[in-house]
């Protein structure tokens, strides 16, 4: 009698392991065909983009379990390292907890990994893991210039507006002159590096060289797609290509950047010179922006070169290492100025007399009368105060953005000026008065809130400062060309 329970209660618990094997089979199988497998994230998926200083993990369980385990992975900010953290143990459902991220870098192009193990109550494990989660929660410093509108034709050589940076090692200085015309976007860049030689290894020459990336629609991922983004890379051996960038995020929780290239098409020339260093004149059609030129864009500049101890060495315009500086997130901005009316010599110079004519007479009723600081300065003095007060113009505006009763005179005051004054650079500088400005940066917090989130329109609307949806809807369509609906259509994530 007693064998005979033995036996049953043996019998029981394999008819039971069996039973949950049978289950198990049945979840991956489910899984396989599209249904939900036995252990799943609910939260978050791939490509979802984390901008808060916490990450909601939840997991739904479609059988049994006593406990689950969480561990993520990261790569370090400092060393560039793969790290691993211990999340904890949850061991009830709902298996959901909130996962503290103030100490972990942004993590971007690749994202951080999550992995959940779960254990039945017969000590059987499952597993699942969501990649490609996006963690953007650390503010990054993005760097601004102008890229000047240039009448002449594609020969000529506008006037400067310059922007440079050096590398880490102070070996190199690179110097980026950007400028535009109706047909082009024209970038020459040039690299001092007294260290470079042409008799270096073909091998050498062919990973070195200077690398454009340019982001058509300003998206601030944390990963490159061609959708918006244009990586041109210009090597000192080799022909100029286009690098593509296809994420793919999968419903089972994988997350995979496929990377090709082709060749570049457009107008690229590259000249070398022997321990002076390596220019480039690269070229993009206007026409890649869309019908209409966007007021700004997002741009980096890569230069890879060899150190005096034969190392590869890299600078780059923004900021970051690695494969970081891939990512749309932390490229500077482009603004595009104002396109120049005049076509012909003539006309230019019988307006320039004109204008000249009459400003000296003005000049000249102006001065027994008392005249501001900053409107007896110098040409080339008031050149350099203009663009400073422009950059604090710009600051104040982005400081008061989300503030629906921002008025020109909050931002003429915070800079020190009059708002007939700050009114009258912007229009010089950029073409386009305040308010213009204004529903500009509250238009691409928008876009950001509207990639990232699940928010209502409305509520996106009223924290981005517009006053309802319908301005929303009025100034993005201005802006974008499209609708905040049909844009988050196209570039949600989460």
């Amino acid at each position: 009698m007693i064998a005979i329970r033995t036996s049953l209660a043996s019998y029981l618990r394999f008819s039971i392991l069996v039973a949950f094997w049978g289950m198990t089979s049945l979840g991956q199988a489910q899984n396989a065909a599209g249904s939900p497998p036995c252990l799943g994230f609910q939260s978050p998926r791939p490509g979802s983009i984390i901008s808060a200083p916490t990450c909601t993990l939840a997991l739904a369980a479609q059988c049994p379990l006593e406990r689950v385990r969480l561990r993520a992975e990261y790569v370090s900010d400092s060393s560039g390292k793969a790290e691993t953290v211990q999340l904890g143990e949850l061991s009830r459902p709902p298996f959901k907890m909130v996962w503290r991220i103030d100490d972990i870098p942004n993590q971007l192009f690749e994202g951080a990994v999550i992995h959940a193990e779960g254990y039945s109550p017969e000590g059987i494990s499952l597993s699942t893991v969501v990649e490609g989660v996006f963690l953007c929660h650390k503010p990054i410093p993005t760097r601004r210039s102008t890229v000047p509108y240039f009448h002449r034709p594609i020969s000529g050589k506008p006037k400067s507006r310059e922007f440079s940076f050096a590398s880490p090692d102070s070996q190199t200085l690179v110097t980026v002159t950007p400028w535009w015309t109706t047909k082009w976007l024209r970038f020459d860049i040039k690299v001092d590096d007294l260290q470079f030689h042409t008799a270096l290894p073909k091998e050498q020459l062919s990973t070195t060289g200077i690398e454009l990336m340019i982001d058509r629609h300003r998206t601030r991922l944390p990963y490159p797609s061609s959708k918006s983004a244009i990586v041109i890379r210009v090597p000192l051996e080799g022909t100029p290509t286009q690098i593509l960038h296809k994420p793919l995020f999968s419903t089972t929780g994988s997350y995979q950047l496929q990377r090709a290239s082709k060749v570049f098409n457009y107008p690229c020339s590259l000249e070398v010179a022997d321990f002076e260093g390596y220019s480039a004149s690269i070229y993009l059609p206007m026409k890649l922006f869309g019908k209409e030129r966007p007021d700004s864009i997002a741009a980096n500049v890569l230069v890879r070169y060899i150190d005096q101890e034969d190392r590869m060495q890299e600078a780059s315009w923004a900021p970051g290492t690695g494969t970081d500086q891939y990512a749309p997130f932390v490229w500077g901005t482009l603004t595009f100025g104002s396109r120049y009316q005049m076509r012909t010599a003539a006309l230019w110079i019988s307006t320039s007399f004109a204008t000249g004519f009459i400003f000296s007479l003005l000049i000249g009723l102006a001065l027994p009368t008392r005249r501001k600081r900053f409107n007896s300065l110098s040409k080339s003095e008031r050149s350099e105060e203009e663009h400073e007060f422009l950059g604090r113009i710009s600051d104040s505006i982005h400081a008061v953005v989300t503030d629906r009763d921002a008025r020109i005179e909050n931002v003429a005051q915070s800079v020190g000026l009059s708002s007939t004054q700050v009114n009258k650079l912007l229009k010089k500088n950029t073409g386009s008065p305040f308010l213009h400005h204004l529903m500009l940066a509250r238009v691409e917090l928008a876009k950001e809130r509207l990639r990232s989130s699940h928010s209502s329109e409305k509520f996106i609307a009223e924290s981005c400062g517009f006053s309802d949806v319908d301005e929303m809807e009025k100034f993005f369509k201005k802006f974008t060309g499209t609708t905040p609906y049909r844009f988050r259509q196209e570039f949600h994530v989460t």
